[in-house]
């Protein structure tokens, strides 16, 4: 993965993703040992400040 670039290779082949596929993948990258809630992803990933809650 590389962030300057916005590129993702496996076994040197690369691979396609989309904007919001690489910044989910680049999240967990930067911290692969976390556990994180929905509100947390929300917020971090999407900028979704306060989720919607269905009834």
């Amino acid at each position: 993965m590389a962030l300057d670039t916005l590129t993702v290779t496996r076994t040197g082949q690369p691979v396609r993703l989309t904007h919001l596929a690489f910044k989910l993948l680049s999240f967990f990258c930067r911290s692969a040992s976390r556990v994180y809630s929905r509100e947390q992803l929300l917020r971090e990933v999407w900028g979704i400040r306060q989720a919607r809650r269905a009834c």
